[in-house]
């Protein structure tokens, strides 16, 4: 089974979409799969993971077949598909949660502050799911 990641994120921010235009450059395998959380898509995933959208606005998701991880476990998760010298972020898990959530909070309630951008390139857009069709076509509700 290919290992695979939906990214959700909140798309009105410009933190969010960089990092989204930075990890789209970078996943080389095609592993990971982004999902806007204010999209038609996005209310799917955070309805069949039981995900609020409060919780969304703080946090970007990692939906993976091992479950749902959000703050700095969702980054660390991410990283695990990114090549070196990316990859080595996955050593961060070295300190402690709390640590790493409470830096992950500082910089996600500052976040607003950057300028929208383009989201993703026409090449990029394949790995963009927005319709609720798109992601039930690509990944199909489990059971």
């Amino acid at each position: 089974m290919v290992e695979y990641c939906l990214v959700l994120f909140d798309g009105d921010c410009g933190l969010c979409n960089r990092v989204v235009r930075f990890l789209l450059r970078r996943d080389r395998r095609g592993r990971l799969f982004f999902v806007p959380s204010r999209s038609e898509a996005g209310a799917r995933v955070m309805a069949r993971h039981h995900l609020t959208s409060e919780a969304v606005g703080r946090s970007l998701y990692v939906i993976s077949p091992h479950g749902a991880a959000s703050e700095s476990e969702a980054f660390l998760q991410i990283a695990r598909h990114l090549p070196f010298p990316w990859r080595l972020a996955v050593g961060l898990r070295i300190i402690p949660a709390p640590v790493r959530d409470s830096a992950y909070r500082f910089i996600s309630q500052n976040r607003r502050s950057l300028p929208q951008c383009q989201l993703v390139s026409p090449q990029e857009s394949r790995r963009l799911i927005v319709t609720a069709a798109d992601l039930d076509a690509r990944f199909p509700p489990p059971g």
